[in-house]
């Protein structure tokens, strides 16, 4: 997470504009604006990408039903070291 921070703050950084893309001002500043924020979008999407195939970070959700479980539950009675119970089954 902080590596997408990071390379989403360098890029914004060098991206912006007069810092390492230099276009003419006859396009105004509008035009500008757009150019730099469709180039920043480009790229931070291909460094995004990298980023997650590199890292696999994040959570896989799966369409699994959830089973039965396993085990059977517990006909006794539970009790703790001191003899006193703890769980008594229905």
């Amino acid at each position: 997470m902080l590596a997408i921070f990071l390379s989403s703050l360098i890029l914004f950084v060098l991206l912006s504009p007069g810092v390492l893309i230099h276009l003419p001002k006859k396009y105004g500043k509008i035009t500008i604006a757009l150019i730099h924020s469709a180039i920043f979008s480009l790229l931070f999407s291909i460094v995004l990408f990298f980023m997650k195939k590199l890292t696999k970070e994040g959570l896989k959700l799966t369409t699994k039903s959830i089973t039965k479980p396993t085990t059977k539950p517990t006909t006794k009675s539970v009790t703790d070291p001191s003899g006193n119970i703890v769980f008594t089954p229905n």
